[in-house]
């Protein structure tokens, strides 16, 4: 995505940033459901009820969580990960996931280096973690 932020007005100027600039949309990334900060805090994009432009293919059928930043050689905070999880939990409380959803990453599904590699590690260790084939063991060598 872009480099992280660790403070309100930071992640505010990011999201800013990647906004389209022509949208009747005004919603922050607005392909995506929701993007986490490096501070913890989730910024709603198209929220849980609208058809996300994330993934072509998927969007029908997901919820697209970005979390600002570039994972190749920092993971993300540990605020990051708490808010994603918190996240997750929410939306299976509010019926919104099922419990038994499959988390993927986007480097999954599309040609893309999203979600860095070490954040790509890291999800791949939590629940619902669900893996194609033996491709997705390839995925890490190819960042």
């Amino acid at each position: 995505m872009t480099s992280t932020c660790t403070t309100r007005e930071d992640c505010v100027r990011i999201l800013r940033s990647h906004q389209p600039a022509n949208t009747k949309d005004k919603s922050p990334i607005s392909g995506f459901s929701f993007i986490v900060g490096g501070n913890g805090v989730v910024y709603r994009g198209r929220g849980w009820d609208s058809e996300g432009a994330h993934t072509f293919e998927y969007n029908d059928r997901s919820i697209g969580i970005a979390l600002i930043g570039r994972f190749e050689s920092q993971p993300p905070t540990r605020e990051q990960l708490s808010a994603t999880k918190k996240l997750i939990d929410c939306g299976i409380k509010k019926r919104k996931l099922r419990r038994d959803y499959r988390l993927i990453g986007h480097v999954q599904v599309s040609s893309t280096n999203c979600p860095g590699n070490l954040l790509y590690k890291i999800i791949k260790d939590w629940p619902n973690w669900f893996s194609f084939s033996e491709y997705d063991d390839d995925v890490e060598e190819d960042y």
